[in-house]
């Protein structure tokens, strides 16, 4: 669900088959459906509100403009979908487990991760491999473009391609380390969690450099949870060293058994270290998006409306593809600031209200709201896609069957 891979057999997109799913399952079973919103108090209006006035600046951008390009009220409509979809997901949470915690939730998005990184590998490491997975694929002139341009220079993800592969696993690097932070793990959970981060890292580097955003940040939390106490500082320091120690052998061997040249992607994924370590702070994609820099708008009714648009001819509108401006670009800084208002509300309402992190529940709201802001100086983002099954885990205190 988190990666949505857009399979040829599924009909339409996935979000919106699951999300009709969902919502024959939400409307079919009022019982289910009420033991869910009573343990879980996912209410989807406080959520869906919150969306109301950039839905509200996209209709401006529109009229004024008057554009064809309805991106936000499309996306109004997905995340309407996306939210039955998770519904759909928390009924077989409930069905298996009896609950839905952020604990539970966390197994799934390594498990899912480390997958999707390694099946991303097994492609670039078998061609006959990546073919047959491609082929179950739907794919745009335009992906189908970037994943020929690419091919044998980086890795290319499975279902999430690159960028959005990035930004999503870097999100779950966060997770990782919120989990390591908040929970009491075993000594073998948390050396499990902690080769999953590396291994996450290592081969979504090699995806998509956009990863090392949500690593950053989470290596900042993992370090402030090492050094609570003496104790758990020499724990955390044995695990750490046992964990880099042991992905490092198996890789190397890995590296060596397979024979695969791995040159090209791993000079792609770690370019930024091997420029640092020379004095060299540029690269072909730092210097392409500071470029982007340079073309603002440069009219009033632009930066205050925008133009209604967000494609030209199959690319980025003024080939444009930064986050901020993009948005200032559709519909000027008054959407944009409403749109930003609603990616914390969202992060509050989600995490923040059902305290699922207990005291740390607002220093994570706050760490995903700056990863929100870092990552839209690159692309676009809306995390809501991926911190919405957190919005039905079970409400401290509310057990009954469901």
């Amino acid at each position: 669900m988190i990666y949505k891979p857009e399979f040829v057999f599924i009909p339409h997109s996935v979000n919106s088959f699951f999300g009709l799913l969902g919502m024959m399952c939400f409307l079919g079973n009022k019982s289910q459906r009420n033991a869910i919103m009573q343990r879980s108090n996912a209410n989807p209006i406080p959520v869906l509100k919150t969306y109301m006035p950039v839905l509200a600046a996209c209709f401006i951008t529109i009229i004024i403009n008057l554009s064809t390009e309805m991106v936000y009220v499309t996306g109004f409509i997905s995340l309407v979908l996306y939210f039955f979809m998770a519904y759909l997901g928390a009924v077989g949470f409930y069905k298996i487990y009896g609950e839905v915690t952020p604990r539970i939730l966390l197994k799934y998005f390594v498990a899912i991760a480390v997958i999707h990184v390694c099946i991303s590998l097994a492609m670039f490491a078998n061609s006959s491999l990546n073919d047959i997975l491609m082929s179950l694929l739907k794919k745009s002139q335009r992906e189908e473009d970037a994943l020929e341009r690419t091919l044998g220079s980086r890795l290319q993800g499975f279902g999430a391609t690159f960028y959005t592969s990035g930004l999503i696993n870097g999100f779950i690097l966060i997770m990782i380390s919120v989990g390591l932070y908040h929970e009491k793990y075993s000594v073998l959970s948390k050396a499990v969690l902690y080769l999953s981060f590396i291994i996450i890292l290592a081969i979504g580097t090699m995806i998509a450099r956009t990863i090392m955003v949500g690593a950053a940040l989470g290596i900042l939390i993992i370090l402030a949870s090492v050094f609570r106490s003496r104790k758990e500082l020499f724990e955390n320091m044995m695990l750490f060293i046992f964990t880099i120690t042991f992905a490092v052998f198996v890789g190397s061997y890995y590296i060596v058994s397979s024979g695969i040249d791995f040159e090209a992607i791993s000079e792609f994924g770690f370019e930024y270290l091997s420029k640092f370590a020379e004095g060299d702070t540029s690269s072909h994609s730092t210097d392409s998006m500071l470029d982007m820099y340079n073309t603002i708008p440069d009219n009033l009714k632009t930066w205050m409306f925008g133009d209604g648009r967000w494609q030209e001819e199959g690319h980025y509108y003024m080939n444009v593809d930064i986050g901020y401006l993009r948005n200032v670009f559709y519909f000027g800084l008054l959407g944009s600031i409403f749109l930003y208002i609603y990616n914390f509300v969202t992060l509050k309402t989600v995490i923040y209200r059902k305290r699922l992190f207990e005291n740390y529940s607002f220093l994570l709201v706050l760490v995903l709201f700056i990863y929100t802001m870092l990552i839209n100086l690159k692309g676009t983002i809306d995390l809501f896609y991926y911190i919405l099954p957190y919005y039905f885990c079970t409400t401290p205190t509310k057990q009954q069957s469901v």
